[in-house]
């Protein structure tokens, strides 16, 4: 299933629209279609500074909440549904039941608001979800595979570009490993570890590189079985701008200060955190 949250981008109006000001207490303006809209309910997405608020954050409170309140507790779902798992505004579902009961069920949530439309695609063997196709084998066992849109391009990140060399290193472990995690098929995970290596080649990175990264890989003896690592505390994740480093140097030059100011509290009892840097989006 995919659905449509009823969150918007907005855009605060140069103008007066229908006698509303962009001052009015209460007031949400949006962008839509080249047309100015004001919008009777919804959330702005950006602050007064003109930065993006978290809208996935309100997008997951908001379906928590639909979930718990109208989903679980539908007869249709705890007779039918084996599985429910979703990432923001994509559903994966197993369904234990007949085409009749699926279209039941969804006609049911798509009237519960009338500002969130449920989508929904299905099929008896297989199934894409985010960038993940799962099919169901001739003995009913699910194998994935990696799933890529046909409209997709190579958009993995230059080598030659000005992000911190760290970052451009570590981006061809990374999709190799995503890879390993996802393809469940050893065959079919050799293939599609090649094809991401030439995606890579593609985009300037050094031969040297890659043949290491994929070495490591491949000596792991069950790539699908490899942990996620599990941080211990929350990280300070930014976006890319070269004068970063110097806020990483004064947290890790100050914490000091912040240790013996406040013994008591854990955190600054442990090492200076990583300050990493989000980037634009590289998944090949």
């Amino acid at each position: 299933m995919r659905m449509r949250p009823p969150f918007w981008k907005m855009a605060a109006p140069r103008e007066k629209t229908d006698g509303w000001t962009p001052g009015d207490r209460g007031t949400v303006y949006c962008t839509l279609h080249g047309k100015q809209l004001r919008t009777r309910s919804g959330k702005n997405m950006r602050n007064r500074y003109g930065f993006k608020c978290s809208a996935r954050a309100y997008a997951n409170l908001y379906m928590d909440r639909f979930e718990r309140d109208f989903v679980y507790p539908n007869t249709l779902f705890q007779q039918h549904a084996l599985l429910w798992y979703r990432y923001i505004d994509d559903i994966f579902c197993i369904w234990q039941g007949d085409h009749t009961s699926l279209t039941a069920f969804h006609n049911t949530i798509n009237e519960i608001r009338p500002e969130l439309k449920f989508s929904i695609s299905h099929h008896m063997e297989a199934i894409t979800f985010l960038d993940t196709k799962i099919c169901k084998d001739v003995h009913g066992s699910l194998t994935t595979d990696i799933y890529t849109k046909p409209t997709d391009r190579n958009n993995l990140l230059l080598y030659n570009s000005c992000h911190p060399k760290s970052t451009r290193n570590s981006l061809p472990r990374s999709q190799f490993k995503r890879v390993s995690r996802i393809v469940s098929n050893p065959t079919i995970r050799q293939s599609r570890l090649s094809k991401m290596s030439k995606k890579f080649e593609d985009r300037e990175y050094p031969c040297t590189l890659l043949n290491t990264e994929m070495t490591k890989i491949l000596s792991e003896t069950d790539p699908t079985s490899i942990p996620l690592p599990k941080p211990s505390r929350l990280p300070f994740v930014h976006g890319h701008h070269p004068s970063m480093q110097r806020v990483h140097n004064l947290i890790h030059k100050q914490w000091p200060l912040l240790t013996k100011a406040y013994p008591r509290i854990a955190i600054f009892k442990k090492s200076p955190p990583d300050v990493p840097t989000q980037t634009t989006k590289h998944q090949g």
